[in-house]
């Protein structure tokens, strides 16, 4: 199968590429040069030309405080690019994956009760910030160009490739003696290296529309980080702190657990958990 993976650089792109040549496809991974998706006249004639047989978009504009001051660039990556790409799939029928953010949600502090196992799908969105908002006018094109197609909302990336709160961390823990971790944002991580397998399974089993995908278990930040530490064999002293302790352009939401009953029940098992794969994640980030 001809496959177009575009942001194969990215975290979860960059895995893509990985699997679907373990299946033997043939994969079309253009770099940003030989595909820029702010030239959107440009990039239909790339689809025409070389004719993918699966769409499986990973690229988009996530630098989610630049955003803030860059609006128009991160609608014409995360909504103006993924509205063309959709309407060729639709066109031609051709098969589209694209991924979306737990960030489409308003992440109230108050949602953890209404939704103690994560917002599900059919969940009220309201994102809090550009980023948020641009992705899910993203969400909004897809469903209009082509129906057929599948959105995955992934939540707190992080794979080998690419920049991540674990790098962060551990690059941090080498200069440092002490960090202050926020411990008041509730979400759960997704391993980039579990996204390809499981996204797979959806389009065997021909799903559309949308579904959420992270690893099982809820987190923090400094959870997250504490774990981490452990798993890594660093001794560190983390402190929790607050969102307060760390202000930013675009604010953050202080809920954003995706609910996984969905997913769970079209693959016929639930996501692993993000403590039980995070060893697996370790060894891969010492490997590189």
């Amino acid at each position: 199968m001809n496959v177009l993976i575009t942001g194969s650089s990215g975290q979860v792109g960059h895995e893509w590429v990985s699997y679907a040549r373990s299946r033997g496809w043939e994969v079309l991974a253009p770099t940003s040069t030989e595909l820029d998706l702010m030239q959107l006249e440009k990039l239909e004639a790339y689809l025409e030309t070389y004719r993918p047989e699966q769409v499986i978009n990973c690229a988009a504009w996530t630098d989610v405080d630049g955003a803030e001051s860059s609006p128009e660039q991160a609608f014409r990556i995360n909504r103006d690019a993924v509205e063309r790409i959709a309407q060729w799939t639709g066109k031609h029928r051709v098969p589209l994956i694209h991924y979306s953010t737990d960030y489409v949600f308003p992440g109230r502090a108050s949602d953890r009760e209404r939704y103690p196992s994560g917002y599900p799908e059919d969940a009220q969105t309201g994102p809090i910030n550009i980023y948020g908002e641009s992705k899910r006018a993203g969400e909004m094109a897809v469903l209009a160009q082509d129906p057929h197609a599948l959105i995955l909302r992934l939540s707190w990336v992080c794979g080998r490739h690419g920049s991540n709160f674990l790098k962060t961390m551990l690059r941090l823990a080498a200069e440092r003696d002490h960090l202050q971790v926020v411990d008041d944002q509730i979400g759960s991580p997704t391993w980039a290296h579990t996204v390809p397998s499981v996204s797979a399974a959806l389009v065997d089993r021909s799903k559309r529309g949308i579904f959420h995908l992270s690893q099982s278990g809820r987190a923090t930040w400094y959870e997250l980080a504490c774990e981490l530490f452990r798993v890594a064999g660093v001794t560190i002293r983390v402190e929790p702190v607050s969102s307060d302790a760390f202000p930013r352009p675009a604010p953050r939401p202080r809920f954003s657990r995706l609910n996984l009953n969905k997913v769970t029940g079209a693959i016929g098992k639930q996501p692993t958990g993000w403590r039980e794969e995070l060893p697996k994640l370790v060894d891969q980030l010492r490997s590189r």
